[in-house]
C-alpha cells in the first residue's frame, strides 16, 4: 500500500483555487499508485480563515468544492480539510472538518475535537468541538483521524492540559496510522518539538503517524510544512522538504528514505522571513516591493531577504539622505544595491526638512525640541517612500526589529510604518547572524562596513543606538526574556541583568504599547511575538 502527503500552500479565502490544486494532487497521488492521500487542515478554505467564517457564502463555495472533489478522483481515497456546519441548534456555527472522500463521494467526516485558544489560535471563537473519532479501513490498514492539535494533548506541549485525549481512542481500535491534518505554524525551534511530540504520539498509541502540514505564509503566520511519515517506534520514514510544496509518497512496509538533515538556523530563518515576504506580495497581487535604504543593517538584510524571495527586477531601493546621513552609509547602501543588482533612486530630504520646520516656525511652534526635529525625518522619508509605493503599485517593507520595537525606538508614522515587517521577530544580534549568513559564501553582498558599524539612525550629529537604548548585546536577551518567557523586572534581576539597563528597558516597552499596536503586520518567528498572539491593553498599568 503506498500513501502520499499533499503538503500544499492555499490561498485564504480563494476555495476555487486551492481545490484546483488539492485535486491536481490527487491526480499526481493516484498516477503515482497511492491508495490514500492526505492534505493539510481546513485545505480549502486556507488557515486560519478567521471572520471570512462570517460570510454564508464563503461556507457554502466551500462545502460546493468539497462535493466536486468527492467526484473527481474515485480512484484513490482521500482526506480533505474543510469547514463544516453546525445543523444543531446549539453552539457554535462550523465545525473544523476533515473529509474521507473515495469511490465518487464523501464516506465520511471526522469534527477537531480539541480547539486551541492561546497565542495565534483562536478555534473557539468560530467552531464548535467534535465528539466523535473517526477510524476506517484501507487496504487492510486501519487509519484514526485527527486535525492538528488533537495530537497535541501532553505535558510541556500545550499551555494547560485539556481533559479530554482524542488519542486514547486510537490506542483502544489498535489502529495502524494516526492521520493528523495539520496548520501548525512555524517559529525557530518547532520542527525539533514536533520531532520529540511524534515520540510521545507514536508511544502513546503503538501506531505510526501519518502529519501533513501546510506550507506557505498568510499575513504573519509562516507554515514550514515538514510533512512527514513516522513509525510506531516514532522513527521518521520519509519528510517532506520546509518551507516547499510538495507530494511526498510512501510505501507500507518499505525501508526508509535518506533523511534530509535539517537545515541550519541561518538557512532556516532566511527561508522563513523570504517565504514571508514572497507569499504576502504573491496573495495580495502586488507588482513588487520597495523599502529604504540607509546604509544601515536592517535595511540591508531586508533587501537581502526581498531579493533571495522574488528575485532582483521586483526589489527597489530608495536612498532618502539628510544633512546628518553619512557618506558611509550612503556609500554602503550602494554597493549592497549593486551587489543584489536591485534598481535605486535618491530621494534628498534636506529642501523637504527645512521647509517644514520653517513652517512649523512660522506658526509659533518654536522653538522645536530636538526630539521633535529627529520625528519629522523618517516621517518625511515615509512619505516619500509611501508616494513611490502607490505610483508604482508596490508594498512597502518595514525594516524595523524587534529589540527596537520593544523599546519603542521607531517613530509613528515613520520608520514604523510600512506593509510588512519583516524583522519585527527578531533581535538585533539575530538580524547581525542573517548579515553574516549573506556573505557565508565568502562573497560579500552586505559590506563589512555595515556588519561592523555601531548602529545609528543618523537623526543628529554623532548619533549612535546606544545614546538612547542599552547596548544590544544587554538589550537583545532582555528582549527574549520579557517578551516571550513573560519575565518582570525581578525576574531580569535574578538573570543577572544590570539594575540600570533592566529599569531603563522597561521604562521605555511600558510607553510604546500604543506603537506596537499600530505596527504593520510582523512575520513570526519566535515562539511569542507582537502582533495576533499578543493582546496587551495600551491603556493599562502593565506588570512589569
Amino acid at each position: 500500500m503506498k500513501l502520499a502527503l499533499a503538503q500544499i500552500n492555499p490561498t485564504i479565502g480563494d476555495c476555487a483555487g486551492n481545490t484546483e490544486k488539492i485535486q491536481h494532487q490527487m491526480e499526481k497521488a493516484a498516477a503515482a499508485g497511492a491508495s490514500l492521500v492526505v492534505f493539510p487542515e481546513l485545505a480549502i478554505t486556507g488557515y486560519p480563515p478567521q471572520d471570512l467564517l462570517d460570510s454564508p457564502w464563503f461556507v457554502d463555495e466551500n462545502l460546493a468544492c468539497l462535493q466536486r472533489l468527492a467526484q473527481a478522483v474515485p480512484s484513490i481515497a482521500a482526506l480533505v480539510g474543510f469547514v463544516d456546519k453546525n445543523a444543531g441548534d446549539t453552539g457554535r456555527a462550523f465545525y473544523n472538518a476533515a473529509a474521507l472522500l473515495h469511490r465518487g463521494k464523501i464516506e465520511a467526516i471526522y469534527h477537531k475535537r480539541l480547539l486551541p485558544s492561546y497565542d495565534v489560535f483562536d478555534d473557539e471563537r468560530y467552531f464548535e468541538p467534535g465528539d466523535k473519532p473517526l477510524v476506517f479501513e484501507l487496504a487492510k490498514q486501519k487509519f484514526f483521524v485527527t486535525i492538528c492539535e488533537d495530537a497535541w494533548n501532553f505535558p510541556g506541549y500545550v499551555p494547560r492540559r485539556y481533559p479530554l485525549q482524542p488519542l486514547d481512542a486510537a490506542r483502544s481500535v489498535d489502529a495502524d496510522w494516526v492521520v493528523n491534518l495539520s496548520a501548525s505554524p512555524f517559529h525557530l525551534g518547532k520542527p525539533k518539538l514536533r520531532g520529540k511530540l511524534f515520540k510521545e504520539v507514536t508511544a502513546h498509541t503503538g501506531a505510526g503517524l501519518l502529519f501533513c502540514n501546510q506550507v506557505g505564509a498568510n499575513d504573519d503566520l509562516l507554515f514550514d510544512g515538514g510533512s512527514q511519515v513516522v513509525d510506531a517506534a516514532g522513527e521518521v520514514l520519509v519528510r517532506a522538504p520546509a518551507f516547499e510544496e510538495s507530494l511526498v509518497l510512501w510505501e507500507v512496509g518499505s525501508a526508509p528514505a535518506v533523511a534530509t538533515p535539517p537545515a541550519d538556523s541561518g538557512t532556516c530563518l532566511a527561508d522563513a522571513l523570504a517565504m514571508g515576504i514572497r507569499d504576502y506580495v504573491g496573495k495580495t497581487r502586488a507588482k513588487g516591493i520597495c523599502l529604504g535604504l540607509s546604509g544601515g543593517i536592517d535595511s540591508s538584510v531586508v533587501a537581502a531577504l526581498a531579493v533571495r524571495a522574488l528575485g532582483p527586477a521586483r526589489v527597489h531601493g530608495a536612498l532618502l539622505p539628510s544633512r546628518f546621513t553619512s557618506d558611509a552609509s550612503n556609500e554602503d547602501a550602494l554597493l549592497l544595491a549593486k551587489a543584489l543588482k536591485i534598481s535605486t533612486v535618491t530621494l534628498p530630504i534636506d529642501a523637504l526638512y527645512k521647509d517644514t520646520q520653517q513652517g512649523l516656525e512660522k506658526a509659533g511652534l518654536t522653538p522645536l525640541h530636538s526630539l521633535t526635529l529627529e520625528n519629522i525625518q523618517p516621517r518625511l522619508r515615509m512619505t516619500l517612500l509611501m508616494a513611490l509605493a502607490n505610483d508604482k503599485e508596490w508594498l512597502l517593507l518595514n525594516t524595523s526589529n524587534k529589540s527596537e520595537l520593544s523599546a519603542g525606538y521607531a517613530t509613528l508614522y515613520g520608520d514604523s510604518a510600512g506593509a510588512l515587517a519583516v524583522l519585527g521577530d527578531i533581535t538585533k544580534d539575530q538580524v547581525l547572524e542573517l548579515a553574516m549568513f549573506f556573505n557565508r559564501e565568502g562573497v560579500e553582498i552586505i559590506p563589512r562596513r555595515v556588519i561592523d558599524r555601531p548602529p545609528s539612525a543618523e537623526l543628529r550629529e554623532n548619533q549612535t543606538d546606544s545614546d538612547s537604548l542599552p547596548s544590544y548585546a544587554i538589550l537583545d536577551p532582555m528582549v527574549r526574556h520579557v517578551v516571550e518567557h513573560h519575565a518582570n523586572a525581578a525576574a531580569l534581576t535574578r538573570a543577572n541583568f544590570p539594575l540600570i539597563a533592566v529599569d531603563k528597558f522597561l521604562s521605555l516597552y511600558r510607553a510604546s504599547e500604543y506603537k506596537r499596536r499600530q505596527f504593520p503586520p510582523i512575520l513570526r518567528v519566535s515562539s511569542h511575538a507582537f502582533g495576533r498572539g499578543r493582546r496587551i491593553p495600551v491603556a493599562s498599568k502593565k506588570p512589569w
